[in-house]
């Protein structure tokens, strides 16, 4: 093996562990950073989203109160006076409130009054299964029995509905509770999108299956290294503590995905160096060692044969 390709080959090994070194350093340090980066923002990102449907749910909430905390709805559920009902339970009501259902039961559970809009379709009778969903629900009954209201987003039919449920007084919250008043509002795909557009994820809810995430559990994130996709999960509970709904958001991981683009840069980068220093080394190897040994060489080989 000739000198010129033992130093090439020498060179070159060099190069390729040191190569090696920097591409186990970006694969292990950098992406795991790049990647827990990632982490983090998809963390903020699903408390960012739960939020502001915190607040939708407390500004809901704070609309059921006004209403079951008042004068004229304490008397109404007494008297059940047909101009209360003209006056504040009318189309431009359900529309200013942004409800989907209204419910009025008296201490005997017996229905009062009743209107839902669900599905897109106003009648002024709840329908059966709503009713019984809302008068059997072990939830409510627990937390209205304490004279509690409840404030959350159920599962209805497989479908998320914003439900507050709450003791009727007078408005200073005294007096023997009247009976129950419950406001509901589904949660649409428009109103996920909504928050979506803001967050700039899709959202999507499904409902809690036991077994799965818990509560007090770590926020769920899982991040497709191919496609860069983040999905974060986070589950939802009511006012009673319970698990409802698994909050999901999914989005393009920019964070990863530029951290991927800069390790490429970087490597092809370190590829086109290392050549280029190949490629300078073996030129300053043959320019000041190889030529002057070669050069040696000969003159050593032509005394030895001269005897000179």
């Amino acid at each position: 093996m000739g000198l010129r390709l033992k130093v090439l080959l020498i060179v070159s090994s060099i190069l390729l562990v040191l190569f090696n070194t920097v591409s186990w350093f970006i694969d292990t340090r950098l992406m795991r950073g790049f990647i827990e980066a990632q982490r983090e923002d998809a963390s903020e990102e699903i408390h960012a989203v739960d939020s502001i449907i915190a607040r939708d749910i407390g500004n809901f909430r704070i609309q059921g109160l006004d209403w079951s905390r008042w004068d004229d709805t304490y008397d109404f559920m007494q008297t059940v006076d047909p101009e209360y009902i003209k006056s504040n339970l009318n189309d431009e009501t359900f529309s200013a409130l942004g409800v989907d259902m209204i419910l009025f039961l008296n201490t005997e559970n017996q229905i009062v009054f009743s209107k839902q809009a669900l599905g897109g379709e106003e009648t002024s009778v709840i329908s059966e299964s709503l009713t019984h969903f809302l008068m059997e629900d072990e939830r409510f009954r627990v937390a209205l029995s304490a004279e509690q209201d409840f404030s959350g987003i159920v599962a209805y039919e497989g479908y998320p509905l914003l439900l507050i449920a709450q003791p009727i007084s007078m408005s200073d919250g005294t007096g023997e509770p009247r009976g129950r008043l419950y406001f509901g509002r589904m949660l649409d795909k428009g109103y996920l999108d909504e928050i979506g557009m803001i967050a700039g994820a899709s959202l999507t809810l499904s409902a809690y299956e036991e077994g799965g995430m818990v509560q007090g559990e770590d926020i769920y994130i899982d991040i497709d290294q191919a496609s860069h996709e983040v999905r974060a999960s986070y589950v939802l509970v009511d006012s009673s503590a319970r698990p409802s709904f698994v909050l999901q958001a999914h989005y393009p991981g920019q964070i990863i995905a530029r951290g991927v683009a800069e390790s490429v840069l970087f490597m092809r980068a370190m590829i086109a160096l290392s050549f280029v220093f190949v490629v300078l080394i073996v030129l300053l190897e043959e320019w000041l060692v190889l030529r002057r040994v070669f050069r040696l060489e000969s003159e050593v080989n032509r005394i030895a044969e001269q005897k000179d």
